[in-house]
Parts: structure tokens; C-alpha cells; sequence
């Protein structure tokens, strides 16, 4: 999922979850400082009554110290609310551009798990999988997106649809979005819950329209998007899980135990009849989560978070 679901320029369509937490939201900015009040602008001298006559020879009273004005606080409270509001709510999936080592059909990524579809000209992806819940244990901030989409290996365009499951101080949260990069993680307007059989689709018309395409078959809801993007070079097709990012940088993958993709198909065939890729999710010193091998003639496959 680039940066940054979701989260840049926003539009109507940031992806939000149950938190006021940096990386999360709940759509709302909370301020427990307190009141920010002002003085009761009285200035009171507690030298006692000195009488005329000293007053005037004492010279004219000095001005009270001078009191720096507080609305540079209160800006600046708003741009770091604002800021921090925008991390929240916009989580951003992000093109693989952090694919390295590997060779042949073995790859590694720092924020990709799952299978790609490569060398080809690919117009069309979809699978189905379970959303699954976010286990107990795993980081407060942590989240994992699950996902179909075009392009995005070794790209910048990047055209996809899923859900993610996440974890906040305030619990568990579960959403649905789709995204076109360079453009904003939108909102999609399903209840996603754990549990839920979804299924999801990314077509392109070969002239630069784009339908995005989610379905949850367990609550029997359904949403649909076309969109336009003719620079698409259509040049990969992928069923991944990736650790989203906010305006911070790539979130803690969070522990979500293993998610099975099925009926996983490229342009109408299963995914493992193209040239494809099998991507770990890594950092630098650990295996963060890892596709099995394609089953169901090359079109499911599950990928397991990895535990240390």
C-alpha cells in the first residue's frame, strides 16, 4: 500500500479507525491540556498605598511585564492537531518500491507479502479472503491491509482495493478502502467486521478507466468506483498483505495469524498460470510474513504472520 490506504491532498475518502492514537483515528482530536485561558487583564500593585507626594517622586510606575500573546500557542496546537489527525486518518498502501534481493520467483519486501503477477500486460485481478481479527498481543498502532491491484511492482501507479485490520490504545478496528496512486486511501462504505467473506476486483478498459470493486458476502453489501488513470502501465497484477503507512512512515505489521486468498485470478485465469513472483514481507532482521505455496491450480494461497 505508497505514501502516503491510505494518506496527500486528501479527498472525501481517508481511511479511519476507532483511536485518536498517531497512525490511527477515530476522526476526532482530543485537546487534555486544558483551557488556555487569558489573564483577568488586571494589574495590581501589591507595594502598598505610597501617598501622593512619594508617587510623583518616585517617578512614573514602570509597565507591567509585557505578556506574549498566546495566539502563536494556539496556531501552533491547531497545525500539530491537524497534523497529527491527518496521520490517524489517512493510512496509505504504497507501490512496492521497497522490493529488493531475491531472484527468479522468490522476492523479498519491506511492506509486501503475497503474489505478483509479472511480465505481462494484465487488465484485470480479483480474489476473496476472510477478514481476519487482529490477535491479542499484538502493538498498540499496528495494522495489516489485505488487498487485489494493478501495477505497483516497481512503480509509482498502483490501482487497489481491500480492507485492513488494526489495532489502537482504543481496540480493534476493521475498514475497507480503495486507492489510486498518486491520489488519497478512500473510504469505503461497508461495515467490515472480522470474520467477513470479501471479495474484491480491480478492472481496467485498457483506455485508462479503472473499476474498483468490493463485496462483503457475508453481510451482502456491495460497492463499486470507475475511476480514470491513463498513465497506468499495467505492467503487474498482485493479491497481497501489506503493513500500511501513515504520514509517520510504515506502521508495526500486526499480528493477524494467517489470511487465505482464493479463487485468485489475472485476467480471467488463475494467478500462478502467468510468470509470478512470491514475495516475503521482511526487515532487516526478521521474516515479518510469508505466502504458501499456490494451491487450487495456482489460485489460492494463504500468507501466515510470522512470530519471534
Amino acid at each position: 500500500m505508497s505514501d502516503e490506504h491510505p494518506e496527500p491532498g486528501f479527498a472525501d475518502g481517508e481511511v479511519r479507525n476507532d483511536s485518536g492514537d498517531p497512525g490511527f483515528a477515530d476522526g476526532e482530536a482530543r485537546n487534555d491540556s486544558g483551557g488556555l485561558g487569558f489573564a483577568d487583564g488586571e494589574v495590581r500593585n501589591d507595594s502598598g498605598d505610597l501617598g501622593f507626594d512619594a508617587r510623583m517622586a518616585a517617578g512614573p510606575s514602570p509597565p507591567p511585564p509585557s505578556r506574549a500573546p498566546l495566539w502563536p500557542v494556539i496556531v501552533g496546537l491547531l497545525l500539530v492537531t491537524g497534523v497529527g489527525l491527518g496521520m490517524v486518518l489517512n493510512l496509505s498502501r504504497s507501490a512496492a518500491v521497497t522490493l529488493f534481493g531475491g531472484s527468479g520467483d522468490e522476492e523479498s519486501s519491506l511492506n509486501w507479502a503475497g503474489y505478483v503477477a509479472v511480465h505481462g500486460h494484465f487488465t484485470s485481478v480479483s480474489a476473496s479472503w476472510v477478514v481476519p481479527a487482529v490477535r491479542a498481543g499484538s502493538t498498540p498502532g499496528s495494522a495489516a491491509s489485505f488487498w487485489v491491484g494493478l501495477d505497483g511492482r516497481g512503480t509509482r501507479s498502483l490501482q487497489q482495493i481491500g480492507t485492513t485490520s488494526g489495532l489502537t490504545r482504543g481496540g480493534r478496528y476493521y475498514s475497507a478502502w480503495w486507492e489510486i496512486l498518486p491520489g488519497p486511501s478512500v473510504d469505503v462504505p461497508l461495515r467490515i467486521a472480522p470474520g467477513d467473506l470479501m471479495s474484491a476486483s480491480v478492472t481496467s478498459d485498457g483506455r485508462g478507466g479503472f473499476t474498483l470493486s468490493l463485496r462483503d458476502r457475508t453481510a451482502g453489501e456491495s460497492f463499486s468506483v470507475r475511476r480514470t488513470d491513463r498513465t497506468a502501465p499495467l505492467s503487474s497484477a498482485e493479491v497481497v498483505v501489506e503493513a500500511p503507512a501513515s504520514a509517520t512512515g510504515q506502521l508495526p505489521l500486526a499480528d493477524f495469524g494467517a489470511v487465505r486468498f482464493s479463487d485468485a485470478r489475472v485476467n480471467g485465469r488463475p494467478l500462478g498460470s502467468f510468470t509470478w513472483s512470491r514475495v516475503d514481507m521482511t526487515d532487516a532482521s526478521h521474516l515479518q510474513a510469508s505466502p504458501t505455496a499456490l494451491a487450487a491450480g495456482g489460485s489460492a494461497f494463504a500468507v501466515v504472520r510470522q512470530r519471534h
